[in-house]
């Protein structure tokens, strides 16, 4: 996953997903009405569908996670 989160942020790479992520899942699980958060596989099968634009579809998730469990981004916190 980590090597995906460098490609994302920062080289840019418009069409990476962090299958991996537990924020992404959790994300995905709740937009899709899943009972529970998907495993990577399933996760980046379900990721295939925003081909090209898979790294735009994490930003989204992320953003999406940070609305559910109301935690601050980093630009968000005190001093940064």
């Amino acid at each position: 996953m980590i090597p995906e989160i460098y490609l994302l942020f920062a080289l840019g790479r418009q069409d990476v997903f962090p299958a991996g992520d537990i924020a992404v899942a959790g994300a995905a699980a709740a937009l899709k009405g899943l009972p529970e958060r998907p495993g990577p596989i399933e996760l980046r099968t379900l990721a295939e569908a925003w081909r090209p634009a898979r790294s735009l579809a994490a930003r989204l998730l992320w953003h999406h996670w940070r609305h559910l469990t109301g935690r601050p981004a980093i630009d968000d916190l005190p001093g940064v």
